[in-house]
C-alpha cells in the first residue's frame, strides 16, 4: 500500500508540473496577444484621432473658400492659386498641434482644376450635376516637415520596429441660389428690375392694372413674364409685429395683403426705421410671376431671394428715410398718390439656408457635399 501513496504522489507532481508550464505558455502568449491587441486599439485610436483633424481642416477650408467664389468669382481668393494661403491657415488653426498639410486647392474654374482621383474615404470625385464647387484635400504634417507620426505600440510587431502612421481627408463644398432663408419683413420683392449691386433702385408697389414685366437677370437668367412691384406679402408664422424671422423657401406660395399696417401694426416706422437708421442688408424674398386667387386677391410663389440695404420708403401716408435722386415726386409715389415705393440698393449675400435651383439675384447659400 505504501508503495502505491508514493508513486501516485510522484505522479501527481508531475500532472502539476505540467499543468504548470501550460499555464506559462498561455501567458506568454496572451502576452503577445494583449500587445496586439494594444497596437490595433491604441495606435488605430489614434489614426481616428488624426482623420478627425485633417477631415475638420478640410472642411473649414472648402467652407471658406466657397464663400469667397459664391461673393464674387473674381474675389482674389477664389482665383486660381489665390485662397491657398488662407486655406493653409485655417489648416492650421483646426489642428491641435497647429500643423496640418494642404495637398490641394481646386474646384470649379477659375478655382485651378482638380486631379482626377477615385473615390475613396480620403478621396473626393468632381460631383455631379454641381457646377461651382471647391475641394480641399489635407494630410498628417508634423513637426519637422514629416507626413507621418510614429505608432506607439504597433512599432513592436514590425520588422524594424519603426511603424509609421498617418491620416488624409477631403471636403468639398458647393455653392448656390439660396433655397431657403430667414426673413424678417414680409416685403416680397419683384424679378425686375435688375440692377447692379450697390446702385441706387426705386421699386414701386404690385399694381394690378399693370401687372408684368419682363427682364434678364444679371446671371442670364430671361424672365417672361414677372410680375411687377413689391407686394406686402403674409409669412408663415410672422408674429404680426415684423421683428421675429421666419424661415421661407423657394417654392413657397405667399398671399399678399393691401397694407403693410395689417401686417406690422398700425405704427410700421417702429419696425422700418431701425433698419434704415443701421444700414443692415435685409433678407427678401424674391417673386416671379403672381398668381390670381381671388377677387383682388393674389398669391406670389417665391423664386429666389435678393439682399436689399432700404434707404428710404414712402408706404402711401408713412414716410422715412432717404429720398430717390429727384425726391419722391419724380416717382409713382409723388405728393397724394396712393402707391407706395421702396428705395435701396441690392447686395451680395451669403446666408445659412438649402442650395436652390433658382436664378441667382446675389443670395446664395453654400454646404459641404460628398
Amino acid at each position: 500500500m505504501r508503495g502505491v501513496i508514493i508513486r501516485l504522489a510522484r505522479h501527481s507532481r508531475a500532472t502539476e508540473d505540467r499543468g504548470a508550464v501550460i499555464v506559462l505558455v498561455g501567458v506568454l502568449l496572451a502576452a503577445g496577444v494583449l500587445t496586439g491587441m494594444l497596437a490595433v486599439v491604441i495606435d488605430l485610436g489614434r489614426v481616428y484621432a488624426e482623420r478627425r483633424v485633417v477631415q475638420n481642416a478640410a472642411d473649414a477650408g472648402a467652407l471658406a473658400l466657397a464663400q469667397h467664389c459664391a461673393r464674387a468669382t473674381t474675389d482674389p481668393a477664389c482665383v486660381s492659386g489665390g485662397g491657398a494661403g488662407e486655406v493653409q491657415q485655417l489648416a492650421n488653426a483646426n489642428s491641435p498641434d497647429g500643423i496640418t498639410k494642404v495637398t490641394e486647392v481646386c474646384g470649379s474654374s477659375p478655382l485651378a482644376a482638380c486631379t482626377a482621383t477615385t473615390k475613396t474615404w480620403s478621396n473626393c470625385t468632381d460631383p455631379p450635376g454641381v457646377p461651382a464647387f471647391a475641394r480641399v484635400r489635407t494630410a498628417t504634417e508634423a513637426e519637422g516637415g514629416d507626413f507621418f507620426f510614429p505608432a506607439i505600440f504597433g512599432g513592436l510587431t514590425s520588422a524594424d520596429g519603426k511603424a509609421r502612421l498617418s491620416a488624409a481627408a477631403c471636403a468639398q463644398a458647393a455653392w448656390a441660389a439660396a433655397g431657403s432663408a430667414m426673413v424678417v419683413l414680409p416685403f416680397v420683392l419683384p424679378a425686375c428690375p435688375d440692377v447692379p449691386f450697390g446702385q441706387g433702385v426705386v421699386i414701386e408697389d404690385f399694381d394690378p392694372a399693370d401687372p408684368n414685366t419682363s427682364c434678364t437677370t444679371l446671371d442670364g437668367t430671361l424672365l417672361n413674364p414677372v410680375t411687377k412691384g413689391f407686394a406686402f406679402a403674409d409669412l408663415p408664422g410672422e408674429n404680426r409685429q415684423c421683428t421675429a424671422p421666419v424661415s421661407v423657401a423657394v417654392g413657397d406660395v405667399l398671399p399678399v395683403e393691401t397694407s403693410l399696417t395689417q401686417l406690422c401694426g398700425p405704427h410700421i416706422t417702429t419696425s422700418l426705421d431701425p433698419y434704415v437708421a443701421s444700414g443692415e442688408s435685409l433678407i427678401f424674398p424674391v417673386v416671379g410671376s403672381h398668381e390670381r386667387a381671388g377677387q383682388g386677391q393674389y398669391a406670389f410663389p417665391i423664386i429666389a431671394f435678393r439682399s436689399f440695404v432700404l434707404l428710404g420708403y414712402r408706404l402711401k401716408n408713412n414716410q422715412g428715410g432717404q429720398a430717390p435722386p429727384g425726391g419722391w415726386k419724380s416717382t409713382a409715389c409723388g405728393q397724394g398718390s396712393k402707391r407706395s415705393c421702396i428705395y435701396g440698393t441690392f447686395q451680395q449675400e451669403v446666408v445659412p439656408g438649402d442650395l436652390g435651383t433658382g436664378p441667382n439675384l446675389g443670395v446664395q447659400a453654400i454646404a459641404l457635399i460628398p
